[in-house]
């Protein structure tokens, strides 16, 4: 059993400091300047993944923590094309600026549950494995983009 099984106040925490970390990021991708908004994000889900280490005590070292969530979410063309789409006036602001934000959003609930399931069951930064997690990743940002 995870310690995350275990101590159901732990957990009731993370998913909290995930949901917090949501919001944070959708207020983060409604940045109106293209790529200042992917920026923001990433800011956003560095402190969620340096939150959950707390929460866990685990330890946090920044350079680890940008280098993980840069290899787990890769700069997405996807994000960098919504962003990008701010750009056109008008509609393209409208319809960048709304997948931008479902974006961001299910890009840090997926960062939150991974990273949460990691520290939970123990793991620290050195340990995360990357390719081991992507597919979980994924999973996750599906979970969040679902309307239901």
């Amino acid at each position: 059993m995870t310690t995350t099984e275990t101590n159901r106040p732990t957990n009731e925490r993370a998913d909290r400091v995930i949901r917090q970390h949501v919001a944070y990021a959708v207020a983060a991708a409604a940045v109106p300047v293209p790529l200042g908004d992917i920026l923001a994000v990433t800011a956003v889900q560095l402190d969620l993944v340096r939150s959950l280490a707390e929460l866990h005590r685990q330890r946090y070292d920044p350079e680890s923590g940008k280098a993980l969530v840069a290899a787990l979410t890769g700069v997405s063309v996807a994000r960098i094309g919504a962003s990008a789409f701010k750009a056109v006036p008008g509609v393209g602001t409208l319809v960048g600026g709304a997948a931008q934000l479902t974006l961001s959003a299910a890009s840090t609930y997926a960062i939150g549950k991974v990273f949460d399931r990691h520290f939970a069951g123990g793991g620290t930064l050195r340990d995360f494995d990357v390719a081991a997690r992507r597919d979980e990743y994924e999973r996750h940002v599906q979970e969040g983009t679902d309307p239901s």
